[in-house]
């Protein structure tokens, strides 16, 4: 069964503790308000990206809220991102 996602600000799941559970059962995020989250869905605004030339790596710029956060993104997804665009 699917859970369902929470609504949260950014800044709850970034001051999170990740927490790595047993086999079998899935990983999950502990906000600073004790709110076990396992599944989120992000809405952002795209504001600006970059992709290194030899897709080595990526950043992609986001707008949440008021405040712009960069995503980072490594080789694998870089090539993702690249045929997204």
């Amino acid at each position: 069964m699917r859970s369902t996602a929470n609504k949260l600000k950014i800044e709850d799941l970034v001051h999170g503790e990740y927490v790595h559970s047993p086999e079998g059962e899935p990983n999950y995020l502990v906000t600073p308000w004790e709110e076990e989250v396992l599944r989120v869905n992000l809405i952002a605004t795209i504001v600006d990206d970059f992709i290194r030339d030899d897709g080595g790596y990526a950043t992609v710029t986001l707008m949440m809220e008021r405040e712009p956060s960069e995503l980072k993104l490594g080789p694998r997804e870089s090539a993702i991102w690249r045929n997204l665009r």
